[in-house]
């Protein structure tokens, strides 16, 4: 059998628009709800014993690789970096 490959038709200006607008309010709410659900993280984990630097530094630690993701896509959009 012969593998078909099937075309989409072609979005307009409009339709990118509005998908990029709805993948923006997406972004939005999910930041807004992380960011409401820290307070309630940091009182759990300072009452289980955590102190400040050492949940700073988890924080940090697991929001590096997105970090530097981004930061690595701009690189390569510029074509700074292969």
């Amino acid at each position: 059998m012969m593998d078909r490959q099937v075309s989409l038709p072609p979005q307009t200006g409009v339709e990118l628009r509005n998908m990029n607008r709805a993948l923006g309010i997406t972004f939005i709410i999910i930041s807004a709800a992380s960011f409401a659900t820290l307070a309630i993280f940091g009182r759990y984990a300072y009452a289980d014993g955590l102190d400040t630097f050492t949940l700073l530094f988890l924080r940090f630690t697991f929001s590096a690789p997105g970090f530097a993701r981004e930061e690595g896509d701009k690189l390569v959009l510029r074509g700074i970096y292969p």
